[in-house]
């Protein structure tokens, strides 16, 4: 996992990158991080898993606290990926639009552009 400084600081964001797997093992650390990341950089978090290809419930949870996290900041947390494993599980569990689930790191970064504008976020984007 990784935090990538090289956003622009306007949009008050952090990028975490996440490893291949997240699993009881590695989600405690990436929970951590993603909290540090709000906590430090800005309120929005954007979560590049596009090299993930297996996520137990122990990496969702990870992702909710964020989330939660994010919304008590008056932010947002947007997960990027297109594996369709990674997809499924989030879909399963009813958490792909609550998470802000989009294809592409272009797709995190509108949304967090146009903040006044209510949407969902397209996930096939």
């Amino acid at each position: 996992m990784a935090v990538d400084a090289s956003l622009p600081p306007t949009l008050g964001c952090s990028l975490v990158r996440l490893p291949a797997e997240i699993d009881l093992a590695s989600a405690p650390e990436l929970r951590d991080e993603m909290l540090a990341a709000l906590n430090r950089d800005g309120i929005h978090l954007v979560v590049d898993a596009r090299e993930v290809t297996f996520m137990d419930s122990s990496g969702v949870n990870a992702l909710v606290r964020a989330r939660e996290r994010a919304a008590m900041l008056g932010g947002s947390l947007h997960v990027v990926t297109r594996h369709a494993a990674v997809r499924r599980v989030l879909q399963i569990t009813g958490l792909e639009e609550r998470l802000g689930v989009v294809g592409s790191l272009e797709a995190a970064y509108a949304c967090l552009e146009h903040p006044e504008t209510v949407h969902t976020c397209d996930p096939d984007s």
